[in-house]
């Protein structure tokens, strides 16, 4: 027998499926004990009964199912469902699920492969359910099937699920056209966001910023602060604030809980551009607050709470604050190391870099600058390989090898102009203005420094045009 991990299924429905719930549980143990070959991987059935009680939005709660489901399997009978209070207008949560699915399904990094969604026959089935198996009719007849009785149920989902062995060990992404009852095109507002993030980091900044913004005026919240972070890494701070209270406007004008993902994703956008602003006790009060709602969460919040914690500790090293820094620094990073293997730890590490060599702890500063690189390393370039470069070309500077420092400095402004990153341009320009004129290459400082200052004008950021202009003045004094 095989010792595979098995196939998650998720199943949705209206709460007048019991009996047809109950037919696919056994159809599935039948097949995990009887039908499968020895290479095939057991079923696991998955859905609202496998969640907790929860003091948030249950819908939230049973849509982290998604993060570990393989497959989906969507029944209507008469029921539509029950209102789920959505930020995105969906009118059930059974209808949520669907469009989550969906949503999953265009990912390539979601582990959702396949969904399948099936109609019972019922004399009266509502007008909702009418009205979405027309428009899968007009649009995706192979997505569906009808289901005659009982017998029929257990037929056709035992061919699913030989069907989905031959296909569980591929993922084709794919973009469906469909539209929830609220009219909205989450789908392909979903799909434009992604683009435009995937063109930016290909260097196709203009373009990009087109996808999200167009993404922005017709998804949600998860739309508007995606649209903010790209403004706000290109120093376009006020337009950025205006479209992430926007975000968080529409999440207070829906039935959203404080204390769930998304509006610790929306408050801490503002407070980031709040603390690039200078406003740095602004953003630790309203960090602290976000991370207090999110306190006992479940186990999705740890990434919103590690990037809280990211931006209050870098908030509190510009106020001085070193041991509130190191905390928060180092809270971030075992919440990370708990959670995940992935190159989220290395954001952690960069800020432990910085944090450290300002105080001049080198050991320490390199031991983390050496675990940093070690993570990176063979990751798709992106943001965090320049802003990790440029920590380390600083820890250089600062231990008196400022020629080491130079080509990892090199190497995050290169990076920085290909996805246009302004304020990391800005950073990686004073770095390599400060690396030139240690090893004596005045000219290159002096074009570097001016360079820096133009840019951090183009952002209205005069403390950075400040910096650079005093290391103008200092060469221009030689």
């Amino acid at each position: 027998m095989t010792t595979k991990a098995p196939l998650r299924v998720f199943l949705a429905s209206p709460g007048d499926l019991i009996a047809e719930r109950a037919i696919v549980q056994e159809a599935i143990d039948r097949y995990n004990t009887s039908r499968r070959r020895e290479d095939d991987r057991p079923y696991e059935l998955l859905g609202w009964e496998s969640k907790r009680g929860t003091a948030g939005r249950p819908q939230d709660e049973i849509n982290e199912l998604f993060d570990r489901s393989d497959f989906l399997i969507v029944l209507f009978k008469s029921s539509w469902g029950s209102e789920p209070g959505s930020p995105l207008g969906y009118t059930s949560g059974t209808e949520e699920e669907l469009f989550t699915g969906l949503l999953e399904l265009g990912i390539h990094e979601q582990p959702l492969k396949d969904l399948w969604v099936g109609f019972v026959d019922h004399p009266s089935p509502s007008n909702e359910i009418e009205e979405l198996k027309a428009q899968l009719q007009r649009r995706h007849p192979l997505l569906y099937e009808s289901i005659k009785d009982d017998l029929d149920l257990d037929r056709k989902l035992s061919d699913r699920l030989e069907g989905w062995q031959k296909t569980a060990g591929t993922k084709t992404p794919r973009w469906l056209e469909l539209l929830p009852r609220s009219g909205r095109d989450v789908l392909g507002a979903a799909r434009k966001r992604l683009e435009g993030e995937k063109l930016i980091k290909l260097g196709q900044t203009g373009p990009g910023l087109e996808r999200l913004e167009e993404s922005s005026r017709i998804g949600g919240p998860t739309e508007q602060l995606a649209y903010s972070r790209a403004l706000g890494r290109r120093g376009q701070l006020e337009h950025a604030l205006r479209v992430a209270r926007a975000a968080i406007l529409k999440i207070l004008d829906n039935p959203i809980e404080l204390n769930s993902t998304l509006a610790g994703e929306a408050f801490l956008t503002e407070a980031g551009l709040l603390r690039r602003q200078g406003s740095d006790f602004e953003a630790i009060n309203r960090l602290g607050t976000i991370l207090g709602e999110l306190d006992g969460k479940a186990r999705g919040a740890w990434r919103v709470k590690s990037r809280i914690l990211d931006e209050r500790g870098l908030a509190n090293q510009r106020l001085g604050r070193v041991t509130d820094a190191r905390d928060d620094f180092s809270a971030s990073l075992e919440l990370r190391r708990e959670n995940t293997r992935s190159v989220e730890i290395a954001q952690s590490l960069v800020n432990l870099v910085r944090l450290e060599s300002l105080e001049k702890d080198f050991p320490a500063a390199d031991n983390h600058a050496e675990a940093m690189l070690t993570v990176l390393k063979g990751a798709a370039p992106s943001d965090l390989h320049a802003n990790a470069w440029t920590a380390v070309a600083q820890l250089r500077l600062r231990e008196g090898r400022a020629a080491e420092g130079l080509p990892y400095a090199l190497q995050a402004l290169r990076l920085n102009e290909q996805t246009e990153n302004t304020s990391g341009i800005a950073k990686s320009l004073l770095v390599l203005t400060q690396c030139s004129r240690e090893v004596g290459e005045i000219g290159k400082a002096r074009t570097y420094a001016k360079r820096c200052i133009e840019v951090n004008n183009s952002m209205s950021n005069t403390h950075g045009a400040g910096l650079a202009r005093w290391q103008l003045d200092q060469l221009d004094a030689k």
